[in-house]
């Protein structure tokens, strides 16, 4: 399977690989005049190019911050265990 052709990591979206085929694409969505983040997961298709799957989350901006401050509690969390062991 061919690489992806280069994409943007920052402006309308940002890449994350997130293994050898697949990536976590975060980008601002709009649905019925209101404005989401949506995290989706993507694939390399035949064309070279990235294609959403049907994994992945919607939040509204107001709700990111709180998704993110709890992605980062919950890293923290595992770092500490990772620590005491």
């Amino acid at each position: 399977m061919s690489e992806a052709k280069e994409v943007p990591t920052v402006g309308e979206r940002v890449v994350f690989r997130k293994n050898g085929r697949d990536f976590l694409v975060i980008a601002e969505s709009e649905y019925q005049g209101r404005k989401y983040i949506d995290i989706r997961s993507h694939y390399v298709n035949d064309k070279g190019d990235l294609s959403p799957t049907r994994k992945g989350i919607t939040l509204s901006p107001a709700k990111l911050h709180e998704f993110a401050a709890s992605l980062s509690a919950f890293a923290q969390e595992l770092e500490m265990r990772e620590e005491d062991e």
